[in-house]
């Protein structure tokens, strides 16, 4: 389970940086979810963007005193970058290369032993650049900053701990991923007016198939059960998932057509514990059908194969012929090697 609060408008909402994020009773109510979640065996991670990597609101205390000296800036005389959302904000970017970076662990530890959290879900896990002169002396780049959280992170939350990386890119640094469980990613494609397609999905996240991929829903309102339908044929082929409401971003409300298609594809998948077979995706071969917009994927195991057939066609497709390569499941050895 997610602690998804990072905007509302009414203002009732964890601002980054804030500690304690709530009143009173707020804290009570958080305490009093994780504990019943704990009851039924269910692990609470907190999420975005109170453990954004670069976002600090502007109305914590200790924000007038630091964000000259901490921010992210695009130019020499550090002009803050705000992230703005409806009438409010999310906040504004810091630099990890900064006083920001020890504030961070901070917060993070706070948060993580006080409710009895199960592991850490950051935000912007991305390698920026700043040009602030006043915390380095000229343009540099925060991935130093980045990795140096994620470690220190790691080492709190321990191996059972869970974290979860979103990143908003397309393509996340190798390095980064190493640290974490789950890699939220594709967000740059959630925006959209076109239909998502196969050719669309970033190759190159594949390198690290250790760790699961999340992709992030539409964001758009238009045609949501159409866009949900279409996201899911593309992502079962590359053995991928949707998270969280797939009805659009964090403020959307859950529920809708998009999610009851995402909680049907757990439902259908669930029963054959994917961690225990290995994945020949739609870019392998593994997997030929008769039609062009038909894509194949295979899960293998020592005992059994399950094949996935997904149309990201909008018409039906019947009686469809479709064959494996087994010449593709065997992985060959080197010329030479044992």
């Amino acid at each position: 389970m997610r602690l998804h609060n990072d905007y509302s408008d009414d203002g009732v909402f964890w601002r980054g940086g804030a500690w304690p994020p709530y009143d009173d009773r707020g804290m009570e109510e958080v305490g009093r979810v994780v504990a019943t979640c704990h009851r039924h065996r269910i692990q609470v991670v907190p999420v975005v963007p109170y453990f954004s990597i670069y976002e600090y609101h502007p109305e914590v205390p200790g924000f007038a005193e630091n964000a000259d000296q901490w921010t992210r800036s695009a130019d020499p005389a550090g002009t803050l970058l705000h992230n703005p959302v409806r009438n409010g904000e999310y906040g504004v970017q810091m630099c990890p290369m900064s006083g920001w970076l020890e504030k961070r662990k901070r917060d993070v530890e706070k948060a993580y032993r006080e409710f009895g959290f199960d592991g850490i879900y950051f935000d912007w896990v991305e390698p920026l650049p700043c040009n602030n002169r006043a915390h380095a002396g000229g343009l540099h780049s925060g991935t130093d900053g980045v990795i140096d959280l994620l470690a220190w992170t790691r080492r709190l939350i321990g191996p059972g701990g869970v974290l979860f990386l979103h990143s908003g890119i397309g393509v996340t640094p190798i390095v980064f991923e190493n640290f974490g469980d789950v890699l939220i990613t594709m967000e740059d494609l959630a925006y959209r007016q076109e239909m998502l397609r196969l050719p669309d999905i970033p190759v190159t996240g594949f390198l690290g198939e250790d760790l699961p991929r999340v992709p992030c829903p539409s964001y758009r309102t238009d045609l949501n059960k159409e866009r949900n339908q279409n996201n899911i044929a593309v992502w079962v082929a590359l053995g991928v998932f949707p998270m969280w409401r797939a009805t659009g971003p964090s403020t959307a409300t859950t529920g809708g057509p998009g999610y009851d298609l995402t909680l049907k594809l757990f439902h259908t998948f669930q029963p054959y514990e994917l961690e225990n077979y290995r994945l020949h995706h739609a870019l392998s071969g593994a997997v030929r059908t008769g039609w062009e917009d038909i894509y194949g994927a295979v899960y293998g195991s020592p005992d059994q194969a399950l094949v996935v057939l997904s149309n990201v066609n909008a018409a039906r497709r019947r009686n469809v012929p479709w064959r494996v390569e087994p010449e593709a499941l065997v992985t060959k050895l080197r010329r030479g090697s044992e």
